[in-house]
């Protein structure tokens, strides 16, 4: 589990403004829970207060039963495992909307940092899951639709965790495919516009690595989704030559 601190190791300054971080903790936490209701379409209003069990008559009265009903905000006030309070704690100010996550943690490198960073993704509907973070798709080119429907027909029918080719011409659509160098562009509120492509170590290696997946038999190879299938055949050894391949995330544009 993640720990962002050591109480052991906190100075004393840090222990006297123990009380007052505490506070700044809470309303920051209250005020990311509004803004994720603001962000909310009239749908999922309604979803969401038929969930919780709630009548309201505007999107104010809303904001404030969503706060009220949400997790408990201070659960993790004071906690080494709040990425929040740790860096509250280091006197860094707390952004002005809350970052994504990162397999469940607040991920502020991504919003910081140039990166680009090695990810996890998937299609979901509209959206792409990075990281198990929904994050929104705002363009894509050529190779990346392409992707998409093969995700989609790849993905029909199958009832297991790993997905087998049937024929050789499926491993020449996906190689193809990855060969062209499928890229996205994805937003998150607040956070600016990314992209995500494809690569590790510039074109030529990714092309050579790909080369040398053709001499592997296609009915032998099994991935979880053709989302995952350069990481899947590296997990598994398959090809030759360089690693690292995969999907990466990369900020190009802050948003105001």
């Amino acid at each position: 589990m993640n720990h962002f601190f050591c109480e052991s190791d906190l100075t004393e300054e840090q222990r006297s403004k123990w009380h007052e971080l505490m506070n700044q903790y809470n309303a920051v936490l209250r005020m990311n829970t509004i803004m994720k209701a603001r962000a909310m379409s009239d749908a999922e209003r309604a979803l969401c207060a038929s969930i919780l069990g709630i009548t309201v008559e505007s999107e104010s009265e809303f904001e404030e039963k969503f706060v009220t009903h949400s997790v408990d905000l201070t659960a993790f006030g004071g906690s080494p495992r709040s990425a929040l309070f740790a860096r509250l704690l280091k006197g860094i100010s707390p952004l002005p909307f809350p970052p994504p996550t990162n397999f469940g943690f607040p991920w502020y490198e991504v919003v910081e940092e140039s990166g680009p960073f090695s990810v996890k993704a998937r299609p979901s509907g509209c959206d792409i899951v990075i990281n198990q973070c929904r994050w929104r798709v705002v363009g894509r080119n050529e190779a990346a639709l392409r992707l998409l429907t093969l995700h989609e027909k790849a993905s029909e029918g199958v009832r297991s965790d790993w997905i087998r080719l049937s024929d050789s011409k499926d491993l020449i659509d996906i190689v193809r495919i990855y060969s062209e160098e499928p890229e996205f562009m994805v937003t998150y509120p607040g956070a600016g516009l990314y992209r995500l492509f494809v690569d590790g170590s510039g074109s030529e290696p990714l092309r050579e690595y790909l080369h040398g997946l053709w001499a592997v038999e296609s009915t032998s190879l099994e991935f979880r989704s053709v989302f995952s299938f350069l990481s899947d055949m590296q997990l598994k050894g398959k090809g030759s030559g360089e690693s690292g391949f995969g999907w990466y995330i990369q900020k190009t544009t802050e948003i105001n």
